[in-house]
Formats: C-alpha cells, sequence, structure tokens
C-alpha cells in the first residue's frame, strides 16, 4: 500500500518554507540595519571626538600665546628660567587629558639657514660651502650617531642646500637638484624654497631614515626665516653640538661649559664672551643672540579614542604684546 501527500500538504510545505525564508531575510536585514546604526554611532561619536579635540588644541595654542606674552613683556632676554620654558604641561580634560609644551625657535639649528646663499657670486659659491652649509657641516660632525655608515657631512649639506634654494644648479659635485629627484620611480622635484617642517628632511636625497630621526632632536625650520643664528640662552645643556656648531674650532667639552655656566636668568654678551677661549672662532657669517621671537608649541589632546598632535610655530611681536601663528600642522612636521 503506498500514501500520498495530499495537493493540500504540498502547498502548506511550500507556504512553510516562505514564511521562513522571508523571516530569515527580515532578520538578516534588521540585523544590518541594527549593525550600520551601530557603524554610524561609533563614526559620529569619533568625528564629535576630533572636532572637541581640536578645539581643545586650539584652546592651548591661545593659551600658549597668552603665556608668551605675559613671560615676555619688558624683558630684554629670552631663556630658560622664563615660566614660558618649564616642563611639559599635562592638564586633564573631560574624556581625556591634554599636554602642552613651548620650544624656542632660535634654541634649535634652523635648517632654512641653508637658503641663505651670501653674497658671493654662483661661481664662487659653488666651490665653497656657505655659512650655515658650514655650520651644518659641524653639526653632522659633532654629533655621536647610532649609525655612521650613511652619514656624509659635505654631501648632506649640499643636498639639503640644493633643496632649499631657489635656483637649479647642484652645488659642487654633491648637490642634489630636480635632474636627481625626476630619474626616481615616483618622480618629485626639489622644493627650491624654505621649509615649514622639518618632515620635508626625509625627501632629501642622501638623509636616510635612521640619520633623521636622531637629527631631529637638533633641528627645526622656522617658516620664511633663514637668520644666521642661535639663541646661546636656550640651547639645551644637553646638546652642546648645537653650540659648537657655530664656531670653526669649539670642542664640545668647551660648549659644555660654557652652558654650565649659564645663569639662571640667561647670558648677556658680557656674561657669555669671557667664557670663551680666545683662540674659539665664529664660522665668518654666523651670529649668536640672546633673545628670541620665534616659538613652537607642541600639543597633544587625548580625548576618548582620539589623539590630535599639532605644532604651532609663533611669533612674539614684542611691544605689541601680540602674538602671530606663522604655520600650524602636524606634530612630526
Amino acid at each position: 500500500m503506498s500514501f500520498r501527500r495530499s495537493s493540500h500538504q504540498n502547498q502548506s510545505g511550500v507556504a512553510l518554507i516562505m514564511v521562513l525564508v522571508i523571516l530569515a531575510l527580515v532578520t538578516l536585514i534588521a540585523t544590518q540595519l541594527v549593525n550600520m546604526r551601530s557603524l554610524y554611532g561609533y563614526r559620529t561619536q569619533n568625528i564629535i571626538a576630533a572636532e572637541n579635540a581640536w578645539g581643545y588644541a586650539i584652546g592651548a595654542e591661545s593659551l600658549a600665546k597668552l603665556a608668551l606674552v605675559q613671560a615676555l613683556k619688558n624683558e630684554d632676554l629670552v631663556h630658560l628660567g622664563q615660566p614660558w620654558a618649564g616642563n611639559e604641561v599635562i592638564f586633564p580634560i573631560d574624556g581625556g587629558r591634554l599636554k602642552a609644551s613651548l620650544r624656542d625657535g632660535k634654541g634649535c639649528f634652523n635648517i632654512n639657514m641653508l637658503a641663505d646663499v651670501g653674497a658671493a657670486e654662483d661661481t664662487v659659491r659653488q666651490q665653497k660651502p656657505t655659512s650655515a652649509e658650514q655650520a651644518f657641516i659641524r653639526l653632522l660632525t659633532l654629533i655621536d650617531w647610532e649609525q655612521t655608515d650613511n652619514v656624509a657631512p659635505e654631501a648632506m649639506a649640499a643636498s639639503l642646500k640644493d633643496w632649499l634654494d631657489t635656483d637649479s644648479v647642484p652645488t659642487r659635485f654633491d648637490g642634489r637638484e630636480d635632474d636627481e629627484y625626476t630619474g626616481y620611480a615616483q618622480p618629485y622635484r626639489t622644493a627650491n624654497q624654505m621649509v615649514i617642517g622639518v618632515s620635508e628632511l626625509r625627501s632629501v636625497s642622501g638623509f636616510p631614515a635612521a640619520i633623521t630621526d636622531q637629527l631631529l632632536d637638533y633641528i627645526c625650520a622656522i617658516p620664511g626665516n633663514k637668520e644666521l643664528t642661535i639663541n646661546v640662552n636656550t640651547i639645551p645643556a644637553e646638546q652642546p653640538e648645537l653650540l659648537a656648531s657655530f664656531y670653526k674650532n669649539m670642542t664640545l667639552t668647551t660648549a659644555s661649559e660654557v652652558l654650565a655656566g649659564r645663569p639662571g636668568d640667561g647670558f648677556t654678551a658680557e656674561d657669555y664672551d669671557p667664557l670663551v677661549p680666545a683662540d674659539v672662532t665664529l664660522i665668518e657669517g654666523m651670529t649668536l643672540s640672546y633673545d628670541s621671537k620665534y616659538f613652537i608649541a607642541y600639543i597633544d589632546v587625548e580625548l576618548g579614542n582620539s589623539l590630535t598632535r599639532i605644532k604651532s610655530h609663533l611669533f612674539y611681536q614684542g611691544g605689541s604684546s601680540r602674538v602671530q601663528m606663522l604655520a600650524r600642522m602636524g606634530h612630526n612636521d
């Protein structure tokens, strides 16, 4: 005896399957909608956090400007004993924290100095390094490198100068102009102008990453400024190489002794000069200063999962008690 399902039973089975399929689709769509809502909510939270962090960072920049005006008003010297030069300041904020510090832009080696070509004719300056090149070569020679294989001071100075100067003529045999960079697999051109961030050094021929990373502790890039000077009152005591680089023949020992003798309220020329041996001479064209109008604010804002880092170049206008923001960029620039 055989049994056959009725037509009604078959239709009921098909209907049940369709209901289950529709239910599965509805469940899938609902799950996707919930996930999308969660994703959009997460993105919105991140956007709001980033915007709030940016607001805190700009607020910290304004506070840095105010700190400079209050610290430097009626001051003839700029030195590390002033309130602006204290340790990194940490402020608690709702949902995170803010860190900020200031650095004198004249207390480091301004690489834009190499954009200065001096008064010599092109044919002459191609044969002899400029004053700024000589100082940079000295700095590269004095630094105690963790890796020395790729350090070539003369070639590095010539290459950096060619990156910054406005012509397209290589500096001596070590220079690198557009002919070099346009031949790369991913070609590009030299800046042919002063830079606003030291990160550009990573694009300059002859500056390996390991060397550049260590060099960043000593250098800065002041936007639009190529004055051949350094503030002896804000050179970090642990970086005597900076002071010695401005001299033809100053040893690191002498530079360390000079910095150790710096008064708490800063050098004047009368305080400084007697500490330098008579046979130690500055590189011609390089100068020392005891004040500054250029500063760099480093600001980190941690807010929830968001981290905002900015570096602001500030110009103190002195008698007007105003501070101008020259450039604002990422922390690593």
